[in-house]
């Protein structure tokens, strides 16, 4: 069940992508997708899910490039020109305690984001072309 931040799911980018996945299944995303903050009124920022109950994961990367890094080889002696990376972690559980206590918060925070008003995901409206010069 994700849950976006009201702040995040205003730009144009995201506001496309969101209002795509909601067209292509509205009653899908009506139940498993929120905006919202936090019930402190801050900014959701759990990365992380549950995968069929049997592993959980979270972790502190933002899962883009400004967030993971540009440039990076694992496999490079050098990295590339330019190579930028943030310190990130991930944990994995399997124990099935831990798996049990992580979904149960997101299932909290996406209960809290789901209690507030929800935007209108559609696209953003396309900025008009400039008048042509004569």
């Amino acid at each position: 069940m994700p849950v976006t931040a009201k702040s995040q799911a205003s730009g144009p980018a995201e506001r496309a992508i969101l209002s795509s996945d909601q067209a292509q299944d509205a009653s899908g995303f009506a139940n498993d997708f929120a905006v919202g903050d936090s019930a402190t009124d801050q900014i959701s920022h759990t990365k992380g899910g549950v995968l069929d109950g049997i592993v959980a994961f979270e972790g502190s990367t933002n899962w883009s490039s400004s967030g993971e890094g540009t440039g990076i080889s694992l496999t490079a002696a050098k990295q590339a020109p330019g190579f930028k990376a943030q310190n990130n972690t991930l944990a994995v559980y399997v124990n099935p305690y831990e798996i049990a206590k992580f979904a149960a918060r997101l299932d909290y925070e996406h209960g809290v984001a789901a209690a507030q008003p929800q935007p209108s995901l559609s696209a953003a409206p396309a900025q008009p072309k400039p008048a042509a010069k004569s």
